[in-house]
Formats: C-alpha cells, structure tokens, sequence
C-alpha cells in the first residue's frame, strides 16, 4: 500500500491545525459553480447558442449577470415579476424581442447570431 504523510496542519500542535491545504482538489467548487451558473440561474452554454432557463428559489425577483460567451460579454437581466419558479416568457436582446424555440419546457435559446459583444439579454419569467 502507499505511504501517505499528513501534512504539518493536520497535526493538533500547528498553529494552523484544521485549515485545509488544497481544497480545490476536491472539485466542490468547480462544480457548486456550474450548479448556481447553469441550473439555477440558469445560463447554460449551448453549440446554437445561449440556453436561458432559470429555476429560482421562492420570493426571487430576477437577477442581473455579467456573462462572456464565445469571446462576448454580455449582461443577463432576468425579470421574475411573476414570482415563478420555472418558465420564461420573452427574450429580448437589446431591446429586440426573439421568437422562442419550441422547446419551451427547456426555457428559452438565444441564438448566437444574435448575440455580439455588449448586447443585453432581457429574460422575462412567466
């Protein structure tokens, strides 16, 4: 079997007893940040584009994020006047309003023809 040797912190006499040494190793951040960025606020990034598909916590009223995809910052604003959880109503980006796809259950696909850098996306929940 292999030899492991503790390191100097996990000894009760160090003046840094129970720090961690190397938590990201354990990937709990990496994936605790894909978790809120795509599941929950919902931004996922798609080969056609953009997927907008919010899944929000009870009594929020949107979110605002600054996001670079494909070399373009962009700013996500998503309006939850209606208090729901799930379900996106409209999209627009700067100002135009877009068709949704038909697979609305899966929120809403912003096309990355329509997309440049500095555009706003508006998301409307509902």
């Amino acid at each position: 079997g292999a030899v492991r040797v503790l390191p100097v912190h996990a000894r009760p006499e160090s003046p840094r007893f129970g720090q961690a040494r190397n938590p990201w190793l354990t990937g709990t951040a990496s994936w605790s940040y894909i978790g809120v960025t795509q599941y929950i606020l919902g931004i996922r990034p798609e080969l056609a584009g953009l997927r907008i598909d919010p899944c929000l916590p009870e009594g929020w009223d949107g979110y605002q994020v600054t996001r670079r995809f494909r070399g373009m910052d962009l700013t996500v604003n998503v309006v939850n006047a209606a208090g729901v959880a799930t379900g996106v109503r409209s999209v627009a980006v700067n100002g135009t309003t877009l068709t949704l796809d038909a697979d609305a259950a899966r929120g809403a696909l912003v096309p990355v023809e329509a997309l440049s850098d500095g555009a706003v996306v508006t998301v409307t929940m509902g």
